[in-house]
């Protein structure tokens, strides 16, 4: 079986494409709640609610806390979210691959 990897070229441009529509489609996503927490509200779940450890935190509700402008503030973040997804995925596909590159070394065991 041939694998191929995908080109640099073809990384950068979804790396660009993910960047491109998260910092200008991030502002616009509603602010209504989503399927789950309708449900919890419909139903009662949500009257315990409390503040997170995090809510004051750099990124809380998808803003960064130094940009007062909304909008670029929401872009910043979405910005900020899909470098560190992506530095993720980078770091954990080099540790995958150097793993299967010294299993295929080592000699078989009995």
């Amino acid at each position: 079986m041939i694998r191929k990897r995908p080109s640099i070229a073809v990384v950068i441009a979804g790396v660009l494409v993910a960047a491109l529509v998260g910092f200008v489609l991030a502002p616009h996503a509603s602010g209504s709640p989503d399927g789950l927490e309708r449900v919890a509200a419909d139903h009662g779940l949500n009257s315990d609610v409390r503040t997170s450890a995090v809510d004051n935190g750099p990124l809380s509700d998808y803003q960064t806390t130094s940009i007062d402008d909304r909008t670029i503030s929401t872009g910043v973040a979405a910005l900020i979210g899909i470098a560190v997804t992506f530095a993720l995925s980078l770091g954990l596909m080099w540790f995958v691959a150097v793993r299967r590159s010294r299993s295929a070394l080592e000699p078989a065991r009995r």
